[in-house]
């Protein structure tokens, strides 16, 4: 596990490669999941992006999914996820913004007064054959991007 305040990539490649298994399906289902904050404003600084990447892996822990790499930018945050048969990419990202939001404004003084912490949309890719290892470095690479603008 590779970790640092805005990023965390899951360095076992072998978890990229591996289909899962239940007692009734083997899968790979991986997703990019983009959001951002509402009207893009650029609140998510490292002390926040370090705590909304605690937050994000705490939940994937609880709900299993599993987390292959996450990139916080300003004002926007990619998620790179495997997910069960069983979860939908809609209730995945409703269970992740409700609880950052609620977690991160209890805890941060400016974002309580902000009446939404995250715009109401994502964006969902999903991943199929594509390498996850060359998804993982362009998410390293946005971080560097978005310096330049």
């Amino acid at each position: 596990m590779a970790y640092s305040m805005r990023t965390y990539f899951d360095t076992d490649k072998e978890n990229y490669l591996k289909k899962q298994k239940t007692p009734s399906a083997a899968y790979r289902l991986h997703y990019q999941l983009v959001f951002s904050t509402k009207y893009r404003k650029k609140l998510l600084n490292d002390r926040v992006a370090e705590d909304l990447i605690r937050i994000i892996l705490d939940l994937a822990g609880e709900e299993r999914y599993h987390i292959f790499g996450i990139q916080i930018l300003g004002e926007h945050v990619h998620i790179v996820i495997s997910l069960r048969p069983e979860h939908s990419v809609a209730g995945v990202m409703k269970m992740i913004k409700g609880r950052t939001s609620k977690v991160l404004r209890d805890r941060y003084d400016e974002l309580r007064r902000l009446s939404n912490l995250w715009t109401s949309g994502y964006s969902a890719d999903s991943l199929g054959d594509k390498n996850i290892a060359q998804i993982i470095a362009y998410l390293q690479e946005q971080q560097r991007r978005h310096r330049a603008e």
